[in-house]
């Protein structure tokens, strides 16, 4: 039995509970967010993901899976013994991001020159207002930036937008939530993706860039780290940093051969390790192993 998501205690502790009365071993994904504080779990929003009780679920399993490495170390640090985790993380299917038609997006709004890209929920956690600004800040040093904006607009980000002069708010593509050929076309048509994150344990979106060859720029936050290379297939700025932000995004923007660079690193790494048919078969050993033991137990 598995369960899924910290912040989903009550549900993790009964499926605890009902495997130990079966006598079958528990494998948790805790999916922790351990924020951007000087250790893993000690900012404000991270403290919500790393109660004692939500930890004591982790030891409490018989396996976890983590998706980070810096989750992985997080527990063995509170005792989880290390044969009992697994660094697998999530993966892509390559051949569900193919047929992006980047030309086609560009030409649908009108964009010329390089485009930041953010795919996410719209949320000032999630660094969506820090790109933003970074962005405006570009503008106002007459520098040429897009700006695309895809995923669900949270009433808060949709207010902040509103409050911003009409002649910037009008420079923003707001797509909203997406179709995945609009989400094809979109990874396809940027020159960069922006997601500088502090409640993010790994970034899927972060592959789906790097699989159409695209660098990224992510936040100095726990997890996230071990995710991105700094310098070799995106850029880490520390979350909230508007200047840094606007620094990096400028920095790809004016650098091609970067772009290039940084990009085709991550569509390598993409295709060596951050595939499903790379990480099913290590998950597949861990649930025969745990199989083997319980009926060796019964």
């Amino acid at each position: 039995m598995a369960g899924m998501t910290i912040v989903f205690e009550p549900l993790i502790l009964a499926a605890q509970h009902f495997a130990r009365r079966r006598g079958k071993p528990f494998v948790i994904y805790p999916l922790t967010h351990l924020g951007v504080g000087p250790t893993p779990g000690h900012d404000a929003v991270s403290r919500f993901y790393t109660m004692r009780h939500q930890v004591d679920l982790v030891l409490n399993s018989a396996f976890l899976i983590a998706i980070n490495e810096d989750e992985a170390d997080f527990y063995r640090a509170r005792g989880l013994a290390s044969d009992r985790t697994l660094v697998a993380g999530p993966g892509i299917e390559l051949a569900e991001l193919a047929g992006g038609d980047g030309a086609r997006l560009r030409q649908r709004f009108g964009l010329e020159g390089p485009v930041v890209g953010v795919l996410s929920a719209m949320a000032y956690d999630k660094g969506t207002v820090h790109v933003v600004e970074a962005v405006r800040a570009l503008w106002r040093q007459g520098r040429a930036i897009n700006l695309v904006l895809a995923g669900a607009v949270l009433t808060q980000f949709q207010q902040y937008l509103d409050a911003l002069p009409a002649d910037e708010r009008s420079r923003i593509v707001l797509l909203g939530p997406v179709d995945h050929q609009t989400k094809l076309d979109l990874l396809d048509a940027i020159d960069m993706l922006a997601l500088p994150s502090r409640t993010d344990s790994f970034g899927i979106v972060f592959l789906e860039a790097w699989a159409y060859g695209k660098p990224v720029i992510a936040a100095e936050a726990w997890g996230v780290r071990t995710v991105v290379d700094a310098n070799r297939d995106g850029l880490l700025v520390p979350f909230g940093d508007v200047e840094a932000l606007a620094g990096a995004i400028w920095k790809l923007a004016a650098d091609a051969a970067l772009r290039r660079r940084l990009g085709e690193s991550g569509r390598a790494k993409v295709q060596r390790q951050h595939t499903w048919q790379h990480k099913y078969p290590s998950i597949q050993q861990v649930y025969a192993r745990l199989s083997q033991e319980a009926s060796g137990a019964a």
